[in-house]
């Protein structure tokens, strides 16, 4: 059977990538955008969100914009004295993009909804599963920094699919990087990329925190050197 074809408004955002179950904040200063959220909440607060590949492209094309996005409700907005919005959405589900345009300064898109690919029975998935959430908790015993106010109440952390998408989310990576994990809807297939994604985290955080105990050394060595000349001074 066919996927079926709809239309939405549709937000294209820069520097950032929206995964499902993300509660985000965004900041609008582009028209086309601005009118699409305007007749979005003239409707039913729903829109699509995609991101940008390329963020000093002006006139915005389907070939300038990644395949994948998703589906957000809008649940807040506030307008600012110069015109731009800032709105805050609640991701819901994966999109795929089929064909985008500008019409009458609104930028819509026709899009496809993705199902996942996903075999709970696996049992190579379940050890993914397990390796990625053992790697996780140690990026965060090494400083990983999370945000979990950016993440729907209503999920389930155990689900392998979500997981993904929360790691993915949270970690501080290249936006190449993060939409390989969202564009990728074999959960099985993500799992592998996120857990490859973590061990460069962690390799990254380990260095970092390595370089900062040196400076931290090298500073208390300075100051202890200090400490005695005074010292020796006032003898």
């Amino acid at each position: 059977m066919e996927a079926k074809i709809l239309n939405y408004p549709a937000l294209i955002v820069r520097n950032i990538i929206v995964f499902p179950y993300m509660i985000i904040p965004l900041n609008i200063g582009r028209d086309f955008s601005i009118n699409s959220i305007e007749e979005s909440l003239k409707k039913n607060n729903e829109i699509v969100i995609f991101t940008q590949k390329k963020i000093n492209v002006k006139d915005v094309q389907k070939e300038d914009i990644n395949e994948v996005g998703v589906l957000a409700n809008i649940i807040k907005m506030l307008r600012f004295p110069d015109g731009t919005l800032r709105i805050l959405v609640e991701a819901s589900k994966r999109v795929k993009l089929v064909d985008f345009n500008i019409e009458n300064t609104t930028s819509r898109a026709e899009i496809e909804f993705l199902d996942e690919v996903n075999n709970i029975n696996d049992r190579e998935m379940e050890a993914l599963y397990k390796i990625g959430k053992s790697r996780f908790e140690k990026c965060l015993s090494k400083g990983l920094t999370v945000t979990p106010e950016i993440i729907s109440p209503n999920i389930d952390i155990e689900d392998s699919g979500r997981f993904s998408d929360v790691v993915a989310a949270q970690l501080d990576i290249d936006i190449e990087d993060k939409y390989l994990a969202l564009g990728e809807i074999d959960v099985k297939k993500r799992l592998e990329t996120v857990n490859e994604l973590l061990n460069k985290e962690y390799e990254i955080l380990e260095l970092k925190n390595k370089i900062q105990e040196k400076m931290k050394k090298g500073m208390d060595d300075s100051q202890r050197e200090f400490f005695l000349r005074e010292q020796l001074k006032a003898i």
